[in-house]
Parts: C-alpha cells; sequence; structure tokens
C-alpha cells in the first residue's frame, strides 16, 4: 500500500487536486462527522518540531492552510 506522502508528493509534481480525511485530536469524533477536505497541494516540508505538514489551497476555506501529514488518511485524487 502506498502511504499518504507518496500519494501527496505524486499529487504536488502532477498539479492534481486530491481530497482527504484530517484525523481530529479528539479521538472520540465519530467517523461520520469528519469532513472530507478538498485541496491543490503545493508543498510538504518539516516544522520545528518534526512533522512533516502539507501547505496547500484549501478549496473549502478558499485560503492557503497546512496539515499535518500524520493526520491525514483516505487521500483521494
Amino acid at each position: 500500500m502506498t502511504d499518504v506522502h507518496d500519494i501527496i508528493e505524486r499529487a504536488i509534481e502532477g498539479e492534481i487536486p486530491v481530497s482527504f480525511k484530517y484525523r481530529p485530536t479528539d479521538p472520540d469524533v465519530p467517523e461520520e462527522d469528519i469532513a472530507r477536505r478538498f485541496v491543490s497541494p503545493y508543498e510538504v516540508s518539516e516544522s520545528s518540531t518534526g512533522k512533516d505538514l502539507l501547505t496547500c489551497w484549501s478549496h473549502g476555506s478558499e485560503g492557503v492552510r497546512r496539515f499535518d501529514l500524520a493526520r491525514i488518511y483516505d487521500v483521494r485524487s
């Protein structure tokens, strides 16, 4: 199985929009309440704390957003 990082990197290289679910910090949030995010990814970088972050254009919020790659799952292109 291809991991999230590889899928996102390919989407960046191909300038392909993707959608994904973003795992909340509260583990008690039901799966059906987790919204799908629709983004155009353009960079993966490391934060000052060592986390891999995705920087992208969020179509839902119509702005630039950053997401912790460790919390991204169910990626679709």
